[in-house]
């Protein structure tokens, strides 16, 4: 199998990643898969330096319904900045969390030959 080959089955098994979320607050379970290269490159673009901006973000480009259909549109990004901060900090954090343990669980340096 080509290298192409496994991106794309890669690519492919991101969608059976996707995990629940228990939001208490809002009596809600969202969903949410890993955060892929355009979704973060569109997070960091939108966000600029703000921490608060890049979880709002991170909510509104990842966030869905049981369905797999968005929740939020970057239409709610002001009532979504009106929460309180550790609300979407927990929810953010969990998304990156997911992204960051699923993204570097088998990638190994030993098998890298020294140049």
């Amino acid at each position: 199998m080509s290298l192409k080959e496994k991106i794309s089955d890669y690519v492919e098994k991101l969608k059976e990643k996707r995990k629940a979320l228990s939001v208490p607050e809002f009596g809600e379970i969202i969903y949410f898969s890993p955060i892929n290269v355009l979704e973060w490159e569109k997070i960091v673009k939108l966000s600029g330096d703000s921490l608060s901006a890049g979880n709002v973000f991170t909510i509104i480009v990842k966030v869905e319904d049981a369905e797999g259909n968005k929740i939020f549109s970057l239409e709610d990004r002001d009532t979504l900045e009106k929460v309180d901060w550790r609300i979407t900090n927990q929810i953010a954090n969990e998304i990156r969390r997911l992204t960051i343990l699923d993204g570097t669980k088998e990638i190994s340096t030993d098998k890298i030959p020294s140049a």
